[in-house]
């Protein structure tokens, strides 16, 4: 078992190692440096010493070999080796003045090598070798040795010496030098050894670093020693210094140990008391809620942790606040909780969900979370919701629980994983709301949003999504076609204003629960709008029965309703068919068909159904055309006008004429004004053609007064041309510029616009007429009007509708156009009946006092050119098939 050892004693027996091997390791690598330094000292100062004794050497060598040879080919010489009689009178002086020096002699050999004057010293000091004598005398070359100890080291060369008129040599200047004697004038060190050699370096002994070796440049012309220095000189001085400083680190060092040693005991002793309090403290933490920390000054990092430590004791006791409040909404949250463990098994549930699934607690705890609900259930995008929350880590959406009696709730529900800060799963939690309220208001809400609230039927939405989807599905292959069937109510107004509105409601009621026993099955129907009905009639390919199963159980298009205890009515229907996908490839273009077929059900007289064929749709496309270009051809000024004559019936006389609109395009043709005034009144743009016609009318006016002076030009305004004051404006506009006399027109109404909103334009009226153009109310006799409020009118002129004028020879219309008359004259109105034709009406509009017409019976709409032509009188023709 290992001995226990307390953190004080760790710590000071690892700070003890460290500081030993610190102090120990030191010192060793100052020894280390202070040797290198020594070595680096010892090897800069050999090289100093190389160059004193080299520079020494080299000069002094140079100098004697200098003097040796200006000495031995002097003249002086040359005669005293070539005469045999007193040489030493003039030589031996010259040799002894010479040899005053005492590091160096010079003596004279004769060109045999023997002595010839020589100094006394000469058999003291050693002599050249009779070799070295004999290659000098050969070769002419100087030849050197070297002799003696250390301390007296003899430096020998002969110099040979040659004449210009010998050929040979005439003698040896043998010089020696004391190279020792020289080294000493150097001061150099006593323990500095100085080792000398002729010829190649590897002759001295090599010292390693303790050496340094050189060659001493000896030359002088053609003459060269060889000399090798080598010097060294111990270090055995400097490393006593090492040493000595070495054990004075030591000392240093024990002394350093020692102390930090005691520092080391006392801060470990100190340190070790307050990492057992820390540990004390942490205990308490973790095991007491509530702990009170006395806080450490010393300001290092076990005052942090203790600052750390009361910050958890802080964050603890919040968050056991917060785990407080948690558990309490845990419990008392109206959303049901569940919390299941990484196996999926339930971990923990609350009172709501109890509340909603019926199960106890210990039925649900540890059970899989499946009792509940299907982790791997499919949600309505598709989207498996175990899948989303282990690759998302949560998933928010629709589902269904499973009560106790295994009855399905729908929920909202919202699940999020749980996970560690390894991200290791630890399982799931859900927040699971009980919609079922909701749902029931949203299946109300749908309701109201897709039933009609009158009849209880789908309303236009429903139909709209219906088709959309059965289109949808035959385009896929999984239906087959469809009848889309319009139906509306005939004239419902009519209830409507003679029983009123609620009454009018009641038939509607009443006939949309007839359709929907009429209909053939399978049907859908919704109420569009109004008394306006939407059927749609599921058929099979190449159904071609269809039309008779439809016309067949709707009858004679007609349905008996109760307008109250003992009174019924008899209403009509008509209906417009188109089927999909024969008609049309979308909905919009079917709703379009379909509609267009019940128009003309209604053009044609109404309490009738009409399926689409080649003509509707031709009549349709015609129509789309029309819309499409008219705008443009507005824009661009190509509506212009022709010019109906209005004559005097007795005498033919032109009285006046009328501006009817006319429109030729370059692909439709001449455009019927049947046609494209039905387009404009629909698309807003009648108004722009009355300005636009009012502008020809401006310059074709003052043409027609030229040629019929008292002739005045009507034009026909629409009633919202007169609402806004537009036509009053431009007409002033136009006096005021002297463009047009106002007088010269003759402004028509119709009077179905103008008897609906008579006060919002008698005070424009009256403006007009100020402007003296008179007024008239076109297709008089076709509506209602009130007296009064034609009484009130400023108005001139009232002209009968062309329909009583065709039917004449009926009674009843005769007495409608006496009525008219009888009117007009009461009023003192003036009367022009339209549409005259045949004589008979002439005669027959003249009997009853109308003395003015306008007709084919004299003159059809022309252009202006051709009004320009025409007579002051026009006479009658009774060939009115030839205008039609």
């Amino acid at each position: 078992m290992t001995q226990a050892v307390s953190l004080h004693e760790q710590i000071s027996r690892k700070l003890s190692a460290i500081l030993a091997y610190y102090i120990g390791g030191t010192a060793a690598l100052i020894f280390l440096l202070a040797l290198l330094g020594i070595g680096y000292f010892h090897k800069k100062q050999l090289e100093q010493y190389e160059a004193l004794v080299a520079t020494k050497l080299s000069a002094e060598l140079t100098a004697v070999l200098r003097e040796s040879d200006s000495v031995g080919n002097s003249t002086v010489v040359w005669t005293g080796l070539t005469d045999s009689v007193g040489r030493e009178i003039y030589l031996k002086p010259l040799l002894e003045r010479i040899n005053k020096n005492s590091s160096h002699q010079m003596d004279l050999l004769d060109y045999r090598g023997r002595d010839y004057i020589v100094t006394p010293k000469a058999a003291q000091t050693p002599r050249l070798s009779a070799q070295a004598i004999q290659k000098t005398i050969e070769t002419s070359t100087v030849q050197a040795e070297l002799y003696g100890e250390p301390g007296q080291r003899i430096l020998l060369f002969a110099l040979p010496i040659s004449a210009p008129f010998a050929d040979g040599v005439l003698g040896l200047m043998l010089t020696s030098i004391n190279l020792d004697e020289e080294l000493k004038n150097l001061n150099l060190p006593a323990d500095l050894e100085v080792d000398l050699a002729l010829g190649s370096p590897t002759k001295l002994e090599d010292k390693g670093l303790l050496t340094q070796w050189f060659s001493v440049p000896v030359r002088f012309e053609k003459f060269k020693i060889p000399l090798q220095v080598n010097i060294a000189r111990p270090i055995w001085s400097w490393m006593s210094l090492a040493l000595v400083l070495v054990a004075v680190l030591l000392v240093a060092g024990y002394w350093l140990f020692t102390t930090l040693s005691q520092w080391a005991t006392q801060f470990s002793k100190t340190m070790t008391q307050r990492i057992r309090r820390l540990v004390d403290v942490t205990a308490k933490v973790a095991s007491q809620p509530d702990v009170e920390i006395e806080p450490d000054l010393q300001g290092d990092e076990i005052s942090e942790m203790f600052a750390a430590i009361q910050s958890i004791v802080l964050r603890q006791r919040q968050t056991h606040q917060k785990l407080l409040v948690s558990s309490r909404v845990f419990e008392t949250a109206a959303e049901a909780i569940l919390i299941t463990d990484s196996d999926g098994c339930v971990a923990d549930v609350n009172e709501a969900l109890l509340k909603i699934t019926g199960y106890q607690r210990s039925e649900l705890m540890g059970k899989p979370a499946g009792l509940l609900y299907k982790f791997n259930e499919v949600d309505s995008d598709g989207q498996n919701i175990g899948a989303a929350v282990r690759s998302c880590g949560e998933w928010r959406g629709e589902t269904y629980f499973l009560t106790r009696e295994q009855d399905r709730i729908p929920v909202m529900m919202a699940v999020s994983s749980l996970a560690d800060s390894r991200h290791r799963n630890l399982g799931n939690v859900a927040i699971i709301s009980d919609i079922r309220q909701i749902k029931q208001v949203e299946h109300q809400l749908r309701q109201l949003i897709y039933q009609d609230q009158l009849t209880g039927l789908p309303n236009y939405r429903a139909f709209s999504e219906l088709v959309d989807q059965k289109i949808r599905d035959i385009e896929r292959g999984k239906g087959d076609g469809f009848v889309l069937l319009f139906i509306d109510l005939d004239y419902l107004k009519h209830v409507n204003d003679s029983y009123g509105h609620e009454q009018g409601d009641q038939v509607i009621i009443q006939f949309a629960k007839y359709l929907q026993d009429k209909l053939p099955q399978p049907h859908f129907l919704c109420r569009r709008s109004g008394d306006e009905f939407i059927a749609v009639i599921e058929t099979s390919p190449g159904d071609a029965s269809a039309k008779e199963r439809l016309t067949s159980a709707m009858g004679s298009l007609g349905h008996t309703v109760s307008l109250g205890p003992d009174l019924t009515h008899r209403m009509s229907f008509s209906a417009g068919a188109a089927a999909y996908p024969e008609h049309a490839k979308t909905v919009q273009e079917l709703l379009v068909l379909a509609d267009s077929a019940l128009l003309f059900s209604k053009e044609a007289g109404r309490s009738r159904m009409t399926w689409l064929n080649a003509d509707i749709v031709a009549r349709i496309q015609r129509r789309h055309q029309l819309e499409m270009r008219l705008p443009e051809a507005v824009r661009q000024r190509e509506i212009y006008p022709i010019y109906q004559a209005e004559v005097d019936l007795r005498d033919g006389q032109v009285t006046g004429f009328e501006a009817l609109a006319r429109w030729r395009d370059d692909e439709l043709g001449d455009v019927s004004p049947a046609e494209f005034i039905a387009v404009a009144e629909d698309m807003g743009l009648i108004d722009q053609i009355t300005e636009v016609l009012l502008e020809k009318l401006v310059i074709d006016t003052p043409l027609i007064r030229e040629r019929f002076a008292d002739a005045k030009v009507a034009f026909n305004v629409s009633p919202r041309l007169l609402s806004d004051r537009r036509i009053a404006q431009r007409l002033k506009a136009y006096r005021e510029s002297g463009e047009l006399d106002c007088a010269n027109l003759v402004m028509e109404v119709t009077e179905s616009d103008l008897m609906q909103d008579v006060s919002g334009v008698l005070d424009q009226l009256n403006e007009i007429k100020a402007l003296g153009t008179e007024l008239a109310i076109d297709d008089f006799g076709q509506q209602y009007s009130s007296l009064s409020r034609l009484a009130n009118m400023p108005i001139h002129k009232l002209k009968i509708d062309s329909s009583f004028v065709f039917a004449l020879r009926d009674e009843s219309n005769v007495k409608v156009v006496d009525s008219i008359m009888a009117l007009a004259k009461t009023m003192n109105l003036q009367v022009t009946a339209e549409g005259v034709e045949q004589e008979y009406q002439r005669q027959k509009l003249l009997e009853m006092g109308c003395t003015r017409a306008q007709g084919f019976l004299f003159a059809k709409p022309v252009p202006l050119d051709l009004v320009l032509v025409l007579p002051q009188k026009l006479i009658p023709q009774d060939t009115a098939a030839q205008w039609r």
